[in-house]
C-alpha cells in the first residue's frame, strides 16, 4: 500500500496521495495488460509451416493422411509414362481364333466355283470377308502397339508431387484419352478408305457390286457391246438398293443352288431366289468389307449351326474348326456387329498398372512443407511480453499520474485551490504557462533511479540527473525512431491466401508484379477452349441427300438411250463422294478437336488474361492449320495407290471392253482397254490423254445425246469434270452451277425434261461465305469445308484449374501511424531497459571526469579560480557535486 513508483521526496500529503494512487493504477493497468496479452498469446492458434527434408514415400503417405495440404516440390518435373504406367490390351477371341487363319480362308475358297457363285451365297464372298476380318484384327493390334509407343513417350508434367489419388486420376484421364484417340484415328482412316472405294466405284473381282454383261441371243453372236451392269439387291419389302447409291446394300447370306450367270442382269432378289439355308447374323452385298462390318459372329458360337455351315462348304480339307467360346468376351454380346468391334479395335478389356512408387522416385521431392495449427511456444510468449513491457511501462508511467490527477480533481472540486497551491502536485494545468511550469517541476524533481542504498543528497542529485538524461535520451530515441520508421520507403511483399478470381482480377489491374503459383501446372485445352465450326452450306444441302444422289441414278437408269459414261446424269457417285467428304471432314475435325483438347497448357504461375488469350489464340491458329493434314495425307496416298494400280471403276470411266470379231459358234476373245479423251484447243490442235498415264485425264462434264460413236454435247456443266475416277472428277470441280443466282439447273431441266433438276433447292448465293462460288472441292476439303469458327476462351475455368494457393505482390509504402506506434513501442521497451542500465554509469563517469578536471586545478592562483567561475566544466562540476 505504501509503494510509490512516482516518489519525488515531496512532503505534501496530497502529492504523495496522488502518487500512491497513480502507482496502484499503474500496477493494475500493467498487470491487466500483461494478463490479457498472456491470455491471448497462449490461447491463440497460429498456422505454422513445418518442413520435412528428403522425405521417403512412406513418410509422405503418412503425412498426407494427416495433412492434406502438404506440398512437395519436385526436383524433376517430368516423368515418362513408360516409367509410371503399363498398359496391355486383351482382344476379342476372334482375332486369335482359327477363323482368321490361313487354313480357314483357304478352306473357303474354291478356284473352280467361288467366282461363279451367286453373289448372296456365303461361299461367294466368305473368303474375301474373312481375309478382311484377318486384316482388321492385325491392323487393330498394330494401331494399339504404335499408339502405346507414342503414349509411353508422353510426359507427365508436375512441378509439385501429386497425391496418389490425383496421380491416378491424371493417368486415368490420359489413358482414356489415348484409348479414344487411337480407336477414333483408326476408324477415321478406315472410313476414308471405304469412302474412296465406294466413291470411285472400284469393282470387286467377285462381281458383287458390278457385273460385266455380254448379251447374246444366238450362241456366238454378240447382240450389243459388252458393258458393266450395276448390281441391285432387292429386299423382302420389295425395295431396291443399287450399289452406286449405297455402299451398304446387302442381303442375308445363305447357301443358294444357283450361280451368278443364272441371274438377270445383276439383280439379286431375296423373294424370287430364296436361300436353301440362311446364316444368322451374316450378310453379303456390294462390297465384302461393307457387309462384313454389318455382320455378327453369333453363328460361330453355335457348334450345331457351325457344323451345318461346314457341310455346305464342301471343302477338301479334313481339319476341324473350333467354335468361339461363349464364356469369353463378356464385354461384347454375340450379336455385336463387327463394325462395333472394329470401332473398339477388337479390345475387350485393358489391364493397367500405375506405379506411384516410380513416380515418387522420378519426382525426387527434396522437401515437403505443410501447415499445422499450434499454440505459441513459451519462448515466443516470453519474448512477446518482454518486447511490449518496456514500451507499455514507460507509456503508463507518463499517462497514469495525469489520469489520477484528473479523476481526483473532479472528485475534489471544492479543494481545487488548495491542490493548485501545492507545488509538487502533478495536476492538469489551468493554462499553458502553468502547464509548462508543472512539467518542468516534474522533470526537475522526477527520480526513477531511487535507491535505499544510495540516499544521500549527492546520490539523489545524481539520480535526478540520470533521470533527466534518461528521459532526454528516450525522447530523442522515440522521436528519431518514429521519424525514421515513418519516412522510410520500404518494399513490402503482400501475400493473399486462397485468392478469389475477382480479387486476382483487381490486383492484375492495379499491380505490376503479381505472382500466383499454380498448384496444378498443366491444364487441358478442353477445359479452357470451346471451338465450334460452321460448315459450308453444301454439306447440309440437297446435293448430298439420297433425294439428289439416287434421283440422278434413277434418271440415268431410266434413260431411253444408252448414256455416255461422261454424261452428268451418271454423276450420282460423285455427289455420294461429296457427301462422304463432308462426313469425313466432320469426323476428322471432331477427332482433331478431341486430340487438341487433350493438349496441355503448362504454366508454373497464373497467366494474366492477355497473355492467356495470346497463348491460346496462337495454339488455336496452329491447330486450324494442321487439322486437315491427316485427312489430306491419307487421301492423297489412297488416290495414288488407286491410280497406280489401275483399279477398274464401275463408273466405266477408265476402261472399256474390247472383243474380237464374231464368228458363229467360235470363241470370243475379250480384253480390257483404257479410256482416254481428246479435246480441241483454241488454236485448232487436238490434245489427247490417257487414263493409263495421266491421273487428270478427262473432260468437262456435259449432257450428251445420240448413239455410240455419234455423241453430241447438248449442254456443258460449268465447273464440273468427268475424269478417270469419280474422286478425280470431284476434287477439281466447283459448285458454281448449283447456286441460286445461276441458271444452270434450269437449263439442264429444259434440255432433259428431268424434274430432278428443279426439285432440289439451290445453294443460297446471298449467304455470306469466305469462299467464292468457283472455289474447287479440293480447296473446300483443304479447309474441311469450314466457313467460320466460334471461339470461346474461359479464363475463370483456367483460374479454377490453376488453383493458386496464394498470390503475392510487392508494394512500396510508408508505415501508418499504428504500425509506427507498434514498432516504436516494441523498440522503446528494449531501449528503456538499456538506458536505465547505462545512464547512471554515464552520469557517474561524467562526474568523475569533472572531479579529475577540478583536482588538476587545486593549486591554481586566485585569478585562475576567479576565471574558473566562468568556466563551463567547473560550473557543471559544482552543480553535480552539490
Amino acid at each position: 500500500m505504501e509503494y510509490n513508483v512516482f516518489d519525488t521526496n515531496s512532503n505534501n500529503e496530497s502529492t504523495v496521495h496522488i502518487q500512491r494512487w497513480s502507482t496502484r493504477l499503474y500496477i493494475l493497468a500493467l498487470g491487466l495488460a500483461i494478463i490479457i496479452l498472456l491470455s491471448c498469446t497462449t490461447s491463440q492458434l497460429s498456422l505454422n509451416q513445418t518442413e520435412i527434408e528428403n522425405p521417403s514415400l512412406s513418410i509422405y503417405l503418412d503425412l498426407y493422411k494427416q495433412h492434406k495440404n502438404i506440398n512437395c516440390l519436385c526436383t524433376k518435373i517430368s516423368s515418362l509414362y513408360k516409367d509410371i504406367v503399363q498398359l496391355s490390351a486383351s482382344y476379342h477371341q476372334i482375332c486369335s481364333s482359327e477363323f482368321v487363319s490361313e487354313k480357314w480362308i483357304n478352306a473357303l475358297f474354291d478356284p473352280n466355283q467361288t467366282s461363279s457363285r451367286y453373289a448372296a451365297d456365303f461361299r461367294a464372298t466368305a473368303s474375301s470377308q474373312f481375309q478382311i476380318l484377318q486384316a482388321l484384327c492385325q491392323l487393330s493390334i498394330s494401331a494399339v502397339e504404335n499408339g502405346l509407343e507414342t503414349f509411353y513417350n508422353t510426359e507427365l508434367i508436375s512441378g509439385q508431387l501429386l497425391s496418389k489419388d490425383l496421380f491416378e486420376a491424371e493417368l486415368e484421364a490420359s489413358i482414356l484419352a489415348f484409348q479414344k484417340i487411337t480407336a477414333s484415328t483408326f476408324w477415321q482412316d478406315l472410313t476414308l478408305v471405304r469412302s474412296l472405294i465406294f466413291g470411285n466405284q472400284l469393282m470387286p473381282a467377285i462381281e458383287t457390286a458390278f457385273t460385266i454383261i455380254v448379251r447374246s441371243d444366238i450362241p456366238g453372236v454378240i447382240r450389243s457391246q459388252p458393258g458393266v451392269n450395276i448390281n441391285i439387291f432387292r429386299q423382302f419389302n420389295g425395295s431396291d438398293c443399287m450399289c452406286t447409291d449405297f455402299a451398304s446394300c446387302n442381303m442375308p447370306a445363305g447357301f443358294y443352288d444357283i450361280e451368278t450367270f443364272d441371274t438377270s442382269c445383276g439383280i439379286f432378289d431375296e423373294v424370287q431366289l430364296p436361300a436353301r439355308e440362311y446364316i444368322t447374323g451374316w450378310y453379303t452385298g456390294c462390297w465384302p468389307s461393307e457387309t462384313l462390318l454389318l455382320s455378327t459372329l453369333e453363328i460361330f458360337y453355335n457348334q450345331t449351326a457351325w457344323n451345318n455351315i461346314f457341310a455346305y462348304i464342301n471343302s477338301s480339307t479334313t481339319v476341324a474348326f473350333t467354335v468361339l467360346d461363349e464364356s469369353q468376351d463378356s464385354n461384347f454380346s454375340q450379336s455385336t456387329t463387327i463394325e462395333v468391334l472394329t470401332q473398339q479395335l477388337f479390345i475387350k478389356s485393358w489391364t493397367k498398372e500405375l506405379n506411384y512408387t516410380s513416380y515418387f522416385d522420378q519426382c525426387q521431392p527434396k522437401n515437403c512443407v505443410f501447415d499445422i495449427n499450434q499454440r505459441a511456444s513459451s519462448l515466443y510468449i516470453i519474448t512477446s511480453l518482454l518486447g511490449l513491457y518496456g514500451g507499455l511501462s514507460i507509456t503508463l508511467l507518463f499517462v497514469t499520474p495525469h489520469i489520477v490527477t484528473f479523476i481526483m480533481k473532479k472528485s475534489r472540486t471544492r479543494q481545487a485551490d488548495q491542490i493548485a497551491q501545492q507545488p509538487d502536485t502533478v495536476e492538469l494545468p489551468r493554462s499553458h504557462r502553468e502547464s509548462i511550469k508543472k512539467l518542468w517541476e516534474l522533470f526537475v524533481n522526477l527520480n526513477i533511479f531511487k535507491s535505499q542504498m544510495k540516499n544521500t543528497v549527492a546520490d539523489r542529485k545524481h539520480q535526478k540527473w540520470s533521470t533527466r538524461l534518461y528521459i532526454i535520451l528516450l525522447a530523442l530515441a522515440t522521436l528519431f525512431l518514429s521519424l525514421y520508421t515513418w519516412l522510410i520507403i520500404h518494399s513490402q511483399t503482400i501475400e493473399i491466401k486462397n485468392p478469389s478470381l475477382l480479387r486476382v482480377t483487381y490486383l492484375q489491374s492495379t499491380t505490376t508484379e503479381l505472382e500466383c503459383p499454380c498448384t496444378k501446372l498443366s491444364v487441358s485445352y478442353e477445359d479452357l477452349i470451346d471451338l465450334q465450326p460452321d460448315y459450308h452450306q453444301v454439306c447440309s444441302s440437297d446435293f448430298v441427300t439420297p433425294k439428289w444422289i439416287a434421283g440422278l441414278g434413277k434418271v440415268a437408269s431410266l434413260s431411253i438411250e444408252s448414256l455416255y459414261y461422261a454424261d452428268f446424269r451418271y454423276s450420282g457417285p460423285i455427289f455420294q463422294l461429296l457427301k462422304s467428304m463432308c462426313d469425313l471432314a466432320n469426323d476428322t475435325l471432331n477427332n482433331a478437336l478431341f486430340v487438341f483438347g487433350q493438349t496441355k497448357l503448362v504454366s508454373a504461375a497464373l497467366l494474366e488474361p492477355n497473355l492467356f488469350a495470346e497463348q491460346l489464340e496462337s495454339a488455336i491458329a496452329q491447330f486450324k492449320l494442321t487439322a486437315p493434314n491427316s485427312l489430306l495425307r491419307l487421301l492423297q496416298l489412297t488416290r495414288n495407290i488407286t491410280y497406280m494400280n489401275q483399279f477398274l471403276s464401275g463408273s466405266y470411266a477408265n476402261f472399256y471392253i474390247q472383243y474380237s470379231s464374231v464368228q458363229e459358234y467360235a470363241q470370243i476373245n475379250t480384253t480390257l482397254g483404257i479410256y482416254g479423251s481428246s479435246s480441241t484447243l483454241p488454236n485448232g490442235t487436238t490434245q489427247s490423254c490417257s487414263c493409263a498415264n495421266d491421273i487428270q485425264c478427262g473432260m468437262m462434264a456435259a449432257l450428251y445425246t445420240g448413239p455410240s460413236g455419234a455423241r453430241v454435247i447438248i449442254f456443258i456443266v460449268p465447273g464440273f469434270y468427268s475424269r478417270c475416277y469419280p474422286v478425280e472428277s470431284l476434287l477439281p470441280s466447283t459448285l458454281e452451277c448449283f447456286y441460286s443466282n445461276q441458271s444452270c439447273l434450269d437449263m439442264m431441266y429444259n434440255v432433259t425434261n428431268d424434274s430432278i433438276f428443279i426439285q432440289v433447292t439451290p445453294l443460297d448465293a446471298s449467304k455470306p461465305s469466305r469462299f467464292m462460288i468457283n472455289t474447287t472441292i479440293n480447296e473446300l476439303l483443304g479447309e474441311l469445308f469450314i466457313e467460320s469458327w466460334s471461339t470461346t476462351l474461359s479464363y475463370p475455368s483456367y483460374f479454377a484449374q490453376c488453383q493458386p494457393a496464394y498470390c503475392s505482390y510487392i508494394v512500396n509504402t510508408q508505415k501508418n501511424a499504428l504500425e509506427v506506434f507498434t514498432i516504436v513501442a516494441g523498440l522503446i521497451g528494449g531501449l528503456s531497459v538499456a538506458f536505465r542500465i547505462m545512464v547512471p554509469y554515464v552520469v557517474l563517469g561524467f562526474i568523475k571526469l569533472l572531479e579529475q578536471y577540478h583536482s588538476s586545478h587545486d593549486n591554481s592562483t586566485l585569478e585562475q579560480r576567479k576565471y574558473a567561475k566562468n568556466n563551463t566544466l567547473v560550473n557543471l562540476y559544482e552543480e553535480f557535486r552539490y
